[in-house]
């Protein structure tokens, strides 16, 4: 299926290379192409978990409420579910429905034979790992993990950030370290940039942020 996946990619981004002459651009393409079609999936996870995070004070105090007994708390709960239309379901299921396109689009940039050497803007070399690339992409990186935190206490604020910093350092280390070519990093520095826009919306939509 992931081959399929990544042969079906491949002449998307060809057709896309036929319309501009520049990979970085028809990457660009592909990539917003990909994520129109996530769309309604990733809203949907979007906001199913930014829900959960902004009634995580009510059902502190449900748990304080219901300590000792577990069924009263579980049907409080799904209460609150129901009352803020939250399918808990959606804040994976749209991850793993998504997740064969991700691995098929990076496996298809990471063996990908260029005609060309292909170039971009400052980028000599989209075969070739990219530093300057590298920082934006983790630094969009970081904010796409800093948007859709909403903690229900300071304390739990501060390790959410201190959590994001971590993950978003590994991240990005990962990619340094096993010489990702740049145009991978550019699919996922252009595929973050389409989230945070999404998750912007998703916020000021759901949460009046």
């Amino acid at each position: 299926m992931i081959q399929f996946l990544v042969d079906i990619l491949g002449k998307i981004l060809e057709f896309f290379y036929s319309w501009t002459n520049n990979y970085g651009l028809a990457i660009i393409f592909l990539v917003i192409f990909v994520r129109i079609i996530l769309y309604p999936l990733v809203q949907a996870q979007l906001k199913s978990l930014l829900l959960m995070q902004k009634i995580q004070p009510e059902i502190q105090k449900l748990q304080q409420k219901f300590k000792d007994d577990p069924q009263a708390l579980n049907r409080e709960i799904m209460l609150l579910y129901r009352q803020y239309k939250i399918n808990p379901a959606m804040g994976c299921l749209p991850l793993i429905l998504q997740f064969p396109i991700l691995i098929a689009l990076y496996q298809l940039l990471v063996g990908y034979k260029y005609a060309t050497t292909p170039t971009f803007l400052w980028i000599s070399d989209l075969t070739k790992p990219d530093v300057l690339l590298l920082l934006l992409m983790g630094v969009t990186q970081y904010f796409s993990g800093k948007i859709t935190a909403f903690p229900a206490s300071p304390e739990a604020r501060k390790q959410q950030e201190l959590n994001n910093i971590i993950m978003s350092v590994l991240f990005t280390g990962m990619f340094y370290f096993f010489n990702i070519p740049a145009g991978v990093m550019l699919y996922w520095f252009t595929s973050n940039l389409f989230q945070l826009l999404q998750q912007f919306i998703v916020v000021k939509l759901h949460l009046g942020g």
